[in-house]
């Protein structure tokens, strides 16, 4: 009985709606060992869990990792481990969902990498894939949290950028160019990688799909302004 657990008997939801009189929660992990949140199990009456009932809770809890597991294979790109088109199309909708409900701004960068064909025809493939792991981290590096990334196509990225206006956006091209600067300070290589960037602000309802198309167009009208790192 939760009022009487002097772990639970102070909490509002105890003490008020939905008055939660039982509770059981069971970890869940990815399989790399992170944290992923908590299996629960809440009733408002008084309950006791058998052994068979804790080895039960604990199954459950299994199919969900492995469930889960299973989502996250199927939206992930196995190169760069960014979002595929499919993750970042499912939680770019869910960002502008929440930007519409908030009125809060948003805006789309498209960045496709140029030269990567290239790159691919005179070093090879495995150059080719570190440049794209490349790009991908350092994204990950100058993006928050909050923004949505992805890898939407073969050297095609992208980043749905909450409560972001388009000055927010530049001043990310800029600081994304200059990691990428360093980085080939850092490591000589023989290649620079060059991206294009299409920038779109959301002003009205629309579709994930039709946000990526606008900002593909975008970043074809700059391809005549290639940022240089």
């Amino acid at each position: 009985n939760a009022l009487e657990d002097e772990r639970f008997n102070d909490n509002p939801l105890v003490l008020s709606e939905p008055y939660i009189r039982f509770y059981a929660g069971y970890p869940l992990k990815h399989i790399n060992g992170q944290k992923l949140g908590t299996l629960c199990l809440i009733d408002t009456e008084p309950r006791e869990l058998s052994p068979d009932d804790v080895e039960d809770f604990k199954d459950l809890a299994q199919m969900t990792e492995r469930e889960l597991a299973a989502v996250e294979l199927a939206t992930l790109d196995d190169l760069t481990q960014l979002s595929n088109k499919r993750g970042f199309s499912i939680l770019a909708c869910k960002a502008l969902n929440y930007c519409s409900r908030m009125n809060v701004s948003a805006t789309l960068m498209f960045l496709d990498l140029n030269g990567f064909k290239q790159i691919n025809d005179t070093l090879g493939h495995k150059e080719g894939d570190i440049a794209l792991r490349t790009f991908a981290a350092h994204m990950q590096k100058v993006c928050r949290d909050s923004d949505v990334m992805g890898r939407v196509g073969g050297d095609e990225f992208a980043v749905l950028l909450v409560d972001t206006d388009q000055a927010g956006a530049n001043n990310l091209v800029q600081r994304l160019s200059e990691s990428l600067r360093q980085d080939q300070v850092n490591h000589n290589r023989e290649y620079r990688v060059e991206f294009t960037a299409g920038i779109v602000n959301v002003t009205e309802q629309i579709s994930v799909d039709e946000l990526l198309d606008l900002a593909d167009k975008q970043m074809y009208l700059n391809r005549n302004k290639v940022i240089k790192v």
